[in-house]
């Protein structure tokens, strides 16, 4: 009786001990695995931005992020849509790819806007120099002082000049000026020649009634000439 109850707690012992062992190989086994397994593989990327000007607008994916400048963040791997703004820049808008366990660097310079081009100038210079000093200036009927040394500004298109001095003859002129042009103008004027005197043995006969003052038939049958020869009437006594 003794015997078989010792060879029953033997049985159980060996089966306790065999379940342990089993139970450590399990244990072991998974940790084991754990250990082998690879590691899940990176789902996100960095994007780093290098732009001119560094006070430049970034907005990201639709979200205004603020100034650009050293921009350095992690993102989810994909497609991405960056927008930069500046002001005296264009914008400029792209998609980029972020690739996962990679950094996506991209220098980006905004181009300048132009300045508007200046207006067209509506104005011309006239620069008169004329002879004689004294001559006076008008400009479409309007008197303006001495022609030389004139120099001013005029509204572009056409100008009626008109330089006029005693004893000269006068000057009119129109004048198609330019916007933005200097135009020059030099002028002498024209002296009038004076009036030729009487030749010396000319009479009031000849001044009257011809120039050599000889008689004429003409002349003799004119009743002034008749007058002219009677002389002038004496009175009575």
């Amino acid at each position: 009786m003794f015997v078989g109850a010792t060879t029953k707690g033997r049985g159980l012992f060996a089966g306790i001990a065999a379940l342990s062992a089993l139970l450590i190989s399990l244990i072991h086994g998974a940790v084991y695995s754990q250990d082998t397994l690879p590691s899940s593989p990176s789902r996100t990327g960095i994007l780093v931005l290098d732009v001119t000007p560094p006070d430049a607008i970034l907005t990201l994916d639709g979200e205004k992020i603020g100034p650009v400048g050293n921009f350095r963040k992690e993102l989810s791997a994909g497609p991405h849509e960056i927008e930069i703004s500046a002001d005296g820049y264009e914008p400029t808008k792209q998609k980029v790819t972020i690739v996962a366990g990679e950094t996506f660097r991209i220098p980006l310079r905004l181009a300048a806007i132009p300045p508007p081009p200046s207006p067209a100038p509506e104005k011309a210079t006239l620069v008169l120099e004329v002879t004689p000093p004294s001559a006076i200036l008008r400009i479409d009927g309007k008197p303006v002082g001495r022609a030389n040394g004139y120099r001013q500004e005029l509204s572009a298109g056409s100008q009626l000049v008109e330089i006029l001095a005693s004893g000269y003859r006068p000057s009119r002129m129109t004048m198609s000026l330019t916007a933005g042009e200097t135009r020059p103008v030099r002028l002498k004027l024209a002296r009038i020649a004076p009036p030729k005197p009487l030749q010396p043995g000319r009479n009031a006969v000849g001044s009257a009634y011809g120039d050599s003052g000889a008689e004429t038939a003409w002349q003799r049958r004119s009743p002034q000439y008749e007058n002219h020869r009677a002389g002038p009437a004496t009175a009575g006594v």
